[in-house]
């Protein structure tokens, strides 16, 4: 629900009482997540897993050795990073360039990052569902071809909010496939006992990539080629991340199950 409201706040904010201080109010949710985190969040003494407390030692190098062997572990890092940088490319200069080359309004631009946002909520709820019942591949691939609307309807079609807002909530498909890639698919796929280092690796690399990497490398193609260069470069991440996709293994439970002629919730009390 933030994704949707915070932009609208925080430009108006801005506007009234200049962007710094916005910036300091932003990191608020930030303050008070750490502290739910701190207080609320126990450790169990137990894993639950069977023998975990006498499983044997193994070296960092070692047991990432064995996470890098499963096949959908270092696909998902190769689409993580690439739908990462589609993300982070696109919505560190997305502000900037529907103000300076599509000549929106503040409040306009507000509004767009908002439905941008109310799309992410949206597909970030349709796509894991989807995935449980159709399967991760098929589903991965599909948000990744539908997030190419996203930049090329920045690029082409932002005219107006009313031209540009199908674009942005329906683009906006490529962030539900996100948690499907960083998490659900390693896990998925990883041994049970590595699926804590599995899941940090996974998401550690491709926050590095999109996160840091990307914002760098879309900045200074925008300074070299003009401002839409890092929405051509988040097109070709979308295009990459669904070629990445093709070399997935189905770990999706219920369709599995179906492959080997077995009920899903055989074997359930």
């Amino acid at each position: 629900m933030l994704a949707t409201i915070s932009p609208l706040l925080l430009v108006a904010i801005a506007t009234r009482y200049g962007w710094r201080n916005a910036f300091f109010l932003a990191g608020i949710p930030g303050l008070i997540l750490a502290g739910i985190g701190y207080f609320f969040i126990r450790e169990k003494a137990d894993s639950g897993l069977p023998g975990a407390s006498h499983l044997p030692g193994k070296s960092s190098r070692a047991s990432i050795v064995v996470i890098l062997r499963q096949r959908n572990v270092w696909v998902s890092i190769l689409m993580g990073s690439c739908i990462m940088t589609w993300l982070f490319a696109q919505v560190t200069f997305l502000p900037k360039f529907l103000v300076s080359s599509r000549d929106f309004t503040e409040k306009d631009m507000a509004i767009s990052l908002s439905l941008f946002g109310l799309g992410v909520i949206a597909w970030g709820l349709v796509g894991p569902a989807l995935s449980d019942k159709f399967g991760r591949k098929p589903v991965v691939l599909f948000s990744f071809l539908l997030s190419l609307l996203l930049p090329f309807g920045v690029i082409y079609y932002a005219d107006g909010l009313g031209m540009l807002s199908p674009y942005l909530f329906f683009g906006a498909a490529g962030a539900g496939a996100i948690p499907i890639v960083l998490a659900t698919i390693p896990s998925e796929t990883a041994p049970s006992r590595y699926l804590g280092q599995t899941l940090g690796l996974v998401m550690g690399i491709c926050e590095l990539v999109g996160g840091f990497l990307a914002p760098v490398i879309a900045g200074w193609s925008a300074d070299r080629f003009g401002g839409a260069a890092p929405f051509f470069l988040a097109a070709a991440a979308a295009v990459a991340a669904g070629l990445f996709a093709c070399l997935l293994h189905e770990t999706a439970p219920a369709v599995t199950a179906s492959r080997t002629g077995k009920r899903f919730d055989e074997g359930k009390p």
